[in-house]
């Protein structure tokens, strides 16, 4: 199993106070380090997702709320890999489609603002095969309200 790390953002909007909807975008980078050893010296995968994404937020009685996770989109892979003949790489991209899911848990700032922490299993489908890999995600999410409830 490779590591990796990430960065992105995303927008949202409460269509209800416990269903949060919107849309994303995350850069995830993996360095490959002897994977296969003898063969791979080395290189990157770096995954771009754009997605959309709902949330249904476990309301409780304080500011932090649980929460069950859906996203889909199209994922954009890149890869780059450094083989141990000198000189020698082999290199590839393609667009897919992506599904993931998870839970998390979101302490929410009134009245848009909420940091966030959450878990997420995310399939990238590329031509030849499927990318599987877990994500740990923490930051702020920016909401606007659909209407006044």
């Amino acid at each position: 199993m490779e590591t990796g790390s990430n960065v992105g953002g995303q927008l949202g909007l409460y269509a209800m106070p416990q269903l949060a909807l919107g849309i994303g975008i995350l850069y995830n980078r993996f360095a490959l380090q002897d994977t296969l050893e003898g063969v791979v010296e080395g290189g990157n995968f770096d995954i771009w997702e754009f997605s959309i994404f709902g949330k249904y937020l476990f309301l409780t009685r304080g500011q932090t709320h649980p929460y069950v996770k859906l996203m889909a989109g199209g994922f954009y892979s890149d890869a780059n890999v450094d083989l141990t003949a000198p000189g020698y790489s082999v290199k590839g991209d393609e667009t897919n489609f992506g599904l993931g899911g998870g839970v998390g848990v979101q302490y929410r700032i009134p009245k848009k603002l909420g940091l966030f922490a959450e878990a997420l299993y995310m399939a990238d489908f590329t031509e030849d095969t499927k990318t599987y890999y877990f994500g740990i995600r923490c930051g702020v999410n920016l909401y606007f309200r659909f209407r006044q409830w």
